[in-house]
């Protein structure tokens, strides 16, 4: 029922594809198709660094649109103000875009926000992940930098099969991942999550464990280590946590993973 308001007034940064915030334009969307007011501003920076406005706002009938360029120095100053009938999160494989539909103006569609993952623009793109319960130099590792996987099997012992290939199509879905959590941005990680006592395997949860994650894209690199202990709100823990579950759920479909022999031990 229209009229009541969720507080889901909140800003996006939108700085050339690397996104910040994203989950307040998807409550925005969810809840305005609840019939829930709400409204949402996404700050798109140019080359130069300058903001643009698009200040959505939702009443319960329509959708309003304010686009800001006054602060564009190498634009046009002015501000539009549109009306738009519905609006929609479109995804493909490659893509995310967030549209409004039936819109006033020159154009019935308008693209509010377009973000890009589409592997096979890289040149390269490769990643090393280590997780386990207790310490960041954790012996499981899944890394397709050096081809290989490992296994603690917590009896002083470690398994390590070499060759480990996995799918484009699985690295495509792993990049999409990393793109949503803005691996590129700026990372505040907690590194002081201890493990439960009772964890005694390396299965495919990742309640409070340690990551290490190292991702090589074209020429450069970015490395990251947090803890993750479950109960977690930070958007940036959040975030690199799904990277580092999708990661372990593709490499679990793959023959390697499904050979490496099982845990022997139980840690104490």
């Amino acid at each position: 029922m229209p009229g009541k308001t969720k507080n889901v007034s909140a800003e996006v940064t939108n700085q050339h594809g690397n996104v910040e915030n994203l989950t307040a334009l998807d409550q925005y969307v969810q809840h305005s198709l609840e019939g829930q007011r709400g409204a949402v501003r996404i700050v798109h920076m140019t080359i130069e660094g300058d903001p643009i406005y698009n200040d959505l706002s939702f009443s319960g009938a329509g959708h309003k649109l304010r686009i800001d360029t006054t602060q564009d120095k190498f634009g046009s100053p002015k501000i539009t103000d549109l009306t738009c009938r519905s609006m929609e999160k479109v995804e493909s494989s490659v893509s995310m875009k967030y549209v409004l539909r039936g819109c006033s103006g020159e154009a019935d569609e308008r693209t509010v926000l377009h973000i890009a993952f589409d592997l096979a623009k890289q040149d390269r793109f490769e990643f090393a992940l280590r997780y386990g319960p207790s310490a960041f130099d954790s012996q499981n590792e899944i890394s397709t930098i050096d081809s290989r996987l490992s296994r603690d099997l917590i009896n002083g012992s470690v398994h390590v099969a070499q060759g480990f290939e996995i799918p484009f199509e699985a690295k495509q879905r792993i990049y999409r991942a990393l793109v949503l959590a803005n691996y590129l941005g700026t990372k505040e990680l907690s590194e002081g999550c201890e493990a439960a006592a009772d964890e005694t395997s390396a299965g495919s949860s990742s309640e409070q464990r340690n990551f290490s994650l190292k991702v090589l894209i074209n020429g450069g690199s970015r490395e990251f280590r947090w803890a993750n202990c479950g109960n977690d709100s930070s958007g940036n823990t959040l975030g690199l946590t799904t990277v580092a579950e999708e990661i372990i759920r593709e490499a679990e479909q793959t023959e390697a993973f499904r050979s490496l022999p099982p845990v022997q031990g139980a840690r104490l």
